[in-house]
């Protein structure tokens, strides 16, 4: 082995990191290029070594395959890294990446001048652009709102409102070629909504009730049949959207009304009859009995004479179901004023009443002929003014 390949003994290394003499001359260097020294790089006046300031120098890259390009003799020792003499600041982690210089700052982009006539040119441009896309819009929303009318009115759909003396009727839906509603929704300005389908002749009110019959102007008149939510139902004719003029009225209890009716009162002649039995046939006002009728209870009694908002007033005769009758004066249902008062067994008085009982002057006849003519208080008599027999 060539003993100028081989590396000298620990004790012949030079000390303090000094350099055999000829082992940094670049005739021996295989490859010298690797250790020119740049223009701006600097020697260390007091070790002779290359100054490592990453201002003025730059580490050469090593090529680890050819040991730095050195031989065994011309190797420079490991001390010469641990020589306190020479300044290595700029340590690089990578030996086989080179260093450079610090780049330059960045330098600011400038914003090219612009063209304050291109700008002025510009800008009424975007407006101009904006202008068009508004009116665009516009145009395509009247088209579009015209298309939805037309198609709503061609294929039948109509909106009506009518005033009326209690408000108003709107109505939206489908109408016949003369324009009468067919299927819709009604809405009443008391809140009340309705569902029409003619079709099948009904109205459906949101309230529960139900109507089956003729409208006009989206009222019921003519004649018709309404069942109501509670089981109410009533047939026969309406007027103005009201039940006028005559008609059937059957309550849920059993109760049956017929006669005549205003604004969806009795009114006028009439016949009430009672799930009882019991039967008024007389004259009604403002859904009251008022005027002449005739009264038969299910208990055999009754009543024949004048009414006044649904009580007796006035002369009438009323028979009990016991047999006893009385004919005379009344007020406010109450026996009141002259009459005659006929037992069954035969006794008559004949006088003046109040509250049902005789009270004042009056005659008291007996079956046997007695007769009693005095001041009676209470239904007792009080002080005999004369009596025959």
């Amino acid at each position: 082995m060539n003993s100028n390949n081989q590396r000298p003994p620990s004790d012949t290394r030079p000390n303090n990191g000094e350099i055999p003499h000829g082992a940094g001359s670049s005739a021996q260097n295989p490859n010298p290029q690797q250790y020119q020294q740049r223009p701006n790089q600097q020697q260390n006046p007091a070790s002779g070594v290359q100054s490592n300031n990453p201002a003025n120098s730059v580490n050469p890259p090593r090529n680890p395959s050819s040991n730095g390009g050195l031989s065994g003799e011309q190797r420079i020792p490991r001390a010469l890294n641990r020589n306190p003499n020479i300044q290595n600041n700029n340590h690089v982690s990578n030996p086989n990446q080179p260093r450079y210089m610090n780049p330059p700052p960045p330098q600011r982009r400038r914003r090219p001048p612009s063209n304050s006539n291109a700008d002025r040119r510009s800008k009424p441009k975007k407006h101009r652009s904006t202008a068009r896309i508004l009116i665009t819009i516009i145009i395509c929303a009247a088209l579009f709102t015209c298309a939805v009318f037309a198609g709503i009115y061609f294929s039948g759909l109509r909106y009506i409102k009518i005033e009326t003396d209690d408000g108003y009727i709107k109505f939206f839906g489908l109408v016949d070629d003369n324009g009468e509603p067919i299927r819709g929704k009604i809405l009443y300005s008391n809140g009340v909504s309705a569902d029409v389908n003619l079709d099948r002749g009904s109205i459906s009110y949101s309230n529960g009730d139900i109507y089956d019959g003729e409208l006009v102007n989206l009222k019921k008149e003519g004649t018709g049949k309404i069942v109501y939510k509670n089981g109410d139902v009533y047939e026969g004719e309406f007027k103005n959207d009201k039940i006028n003029g005559q008609g059937v009225y059957s309550y849920v209890n059993g109760d049956v009304y017929e006669g005549g009716f205003l604004d969806g009162k009795k009114n006028g002649q009439g016949t009430y009859t009672w799930a009882d039995g019991s039967v008024f046939v007389g004259t009604f006002e403002n859904n009251l009995k008022n005027g002449a009728g005739s009264y038969k209870w299910a208990d055999g009694s009754s009543y024949e004479g004048n009414y006044k908002n649904n009580l007796k007033d006035g002369t009438g005769t009323f028979i009990f179901a016991n047999g006893d009758k009385y004919t005379g004066d009344f007020v406010s249902d109450v026996r009141t004023g002259n009459g005659t008062y006929q037992w069954a067994n035969g006794e008559v008085y004949e006088g003046e009443f109040k509250d049902n009982v005789m009270n004042g002057e009056g005659t008291y006849t007996w079956p046997s002929g007695r007769i009693y003519e005095g001041y009676f208080e209470n239904g007792v008599i009080v002080r005999e003014t004369a009596e025959t027999e």
